[in-house]
């Protein structure tokens, strides 16, 4: 169970920036302070800010078998 507590956290940690990224930094420390339930009530308001991003990350992203020219590059940035 505290493994996926962990990971749910750090999948709010990831749209959180995300959405910082779009919107900027003025209120971020806020942001973080806040509990959990109240990180995911602001990503709700903010869900198509967070959409609108990842289409334009994914649109960019490399696929298929271009992606990566080593099998270890995944290893390497899974821990990121």
């Amino acid at each position: 169970m505290k493994k996926r507590i962990a990971y749910v956290n750090a999948t709010i940690m990831h749209h959180l920036k995300v959405l910082t990224f779009e919107v900027g930094t003025a209120n971020e420390a806020t942001l973080m302070a806040l509990p959990p339930n109240e990180q995911l009530e602001v990503l709700l308001m903010n869900v198509q800010t967070i959409l609108d991003s990842s289409k334009l990350v994914n649109a960019l992203r490399m696929k298929g078998i271009n992606q990566s020219y080593s099998m270890y590059d995944a290893k390497m940035f899974a821990d990121a």
